[in-house]
């Protein structure tokens, strides 16, 4: 019985201190966009790669990945990114997708053109009203979904800072089809 407290403390403890380096680090990108380096990514390849270290944590999640018709090329899939940055966003956004899911799936959709590109992160769960839309990239904001879930309420926060930092921005609405649907949208330098 202590052992699974003290073990629950632990990785309270750790997660916390992971936030903390993140807000750390993108205040001090913030202050100053130049010691933030890029490099030229795949954005497939880095939602793959953050869903796969979820997997592991929660072995139910599927992923459905879909590139939309505006999509010529793979090489519109590039993006100038800082990959510690993208991928911290990716997880918080995934994350949440699956957590406040139904069915523990995600639907991420791919979408480009020469400006920007978009990622859209769909899920199933019950959607948001709209006073916890106005508040949902707010420090420590938490929606009545979230009542028996762990969190402390930072994780979008850090995912519309990430956005910034890459010139871009973080929304949430409710898709035609009922659906949650979070954009990150990402500007090309």
């Amino acid at each position: 019985h202590w052992k699974g407290y003290f073990e629950f403390q632990k990785n309270g403890l750790m997660q916390l201190a992971a936030v903390i380096s993140t807000l750390l680090d993108i205040s001090k990108f913030e202050t100053n966009k130049d010691q933030l380096s890029k490099e030229m990514l795949r954005i497939d390849e880095i939602i793959f790669e953050t869903f796969e270290s979820l997997k592991s944590v929660n072995p139910n999640a599927k992923l459905e990945l879909a590139i939309r018709e505006d999509v010529k090329n793979a090489e519109e899939l590039n993006i100038l990114s800082n990959k510690r940055m993208l991928s911290i966003g990716f997880l918080n956004l995934i994350k949440n997708g699956i957590e406040y899911s139904d069915d523990h799936t995600i639907k991420v959709e791919i979408s480009a053109n020469e400006k920007s590109l978009t990622v859209y992160i769909i899920n199933n769960g019950p959607t948001l009203t709209p006073s916890e839309q106005e508040n949902l990239f707010d420090y420590f904001f938490r929606g009545q979904n979230s009542r028996n879930k762990i969190g402390i309420g930072l994780g979008l926060v850090m995912v519309a800072k990430i956005a910034r930092l890459h010139e871009g921005e973080v929304s949430y609405s409710i898709a035609a089809t009922g659906q949650n649907s979070f954009c990150l949208k990402l500007n090309r330098a």
